[in-house]
Formats: structure tokens, C-alpha cells, sequence
């Protein structure tokens, strides 16, 4: 089965406190108190992430891009289509032997992140 390979961004200290015995989630803090229960992992797509980087993560000096394989996942990915895009979330928590790759992002002389992601067939 082949799948797409999806992304997560996060920064460093967040990677840092979220990772616990091989899972990686969000915890309760970072969350509405009426959102606990449905905890999701925001995650993007290849052509996703560019774009993502600089809208939430430009005030951080430290981001990390999570490489994962779906395939490997112990929770569900689910989809959502939102006007233009389409948003991928995983519910619960993200096994860490999911993670393929974590990759420090830098900002380049203009101040934004410029990542470029290819696929092989």
C-alpha cells in the first residue's frame, strides 16, 4: 500500500515537552477546555507545508517538520475539505515509529521559510 508521506510542524521545545514514551501529542494545555476529549494533530500535506510555515510558525527561531509515514500509524488520519484545501489531522496522538524524519527549518534572507518537498514515483 502506498500513501503519501504527510508533515507536521512544531517548534523545537514543543517537539521537547509533547514527546513521551515514543508518542507525540498535544496536551491538554495547549487546547480549549471544551476541546480535551478531541485531541488532533495538525498535519499537511507536501505542498501544504511551505505555506503553513510562515503563517504560524515566523515568530519561532526553532521549528521543527515532522516527516510522516501514514502507513505506520497507530490512529486514524482524517481529511476535511475546507473551501480551496483540504486539512489532515491525526486523532489522539502520533506514534513516534511513524516519524521518518524530523528536520530543523531556517529562515532564509527575506525572513520566511522556503521548503521545497519532492515526491519519487
Amino acid at each position: 500500500m502506498k500513501s503519501e508521506l504527510i508533515f507536521h510542524l512544531v517548534t523545537a521545545d514543543k517537539w521537547k515537552e509533547r514527546l513521551q514514551n515514543s508518542w507525540y501529542t498535544i496536551g491538554e494545555n495547549d487546547l480549549p477546555a471544551d476541546e480535551s476529549e478531541n485531541i488532533k494533530i495538525p498535519c499537511c500535506k507536501p505542498d501544504q507545508v511551505e505555506k503553513v510555515a510562515n503563517r504560524k510558525f515566523l515568530e519561532n527561531e526553532s521549528v521543527l517538520l515532522l516527516v510522516i509515514d501514514p502507513n505506520r500509524l497507530e490512529k486514524p488520519v482524517r481529511y476535511q475539505d475546507n473551501a480551496d484545501e483540504e486539512f489532515l489531522w491525526i486523532e489522539k496522538g502520533l506514534n513516534s515509529s511513524a516519524i521518518l524524519d524530523r528536520i530543523e527549518l531556517t529562515l532564509n534572507d527575506e525572513g520566511l521559510y522556503s521548503v521545497e518537498i519532492t515526491t519519487r514515483d
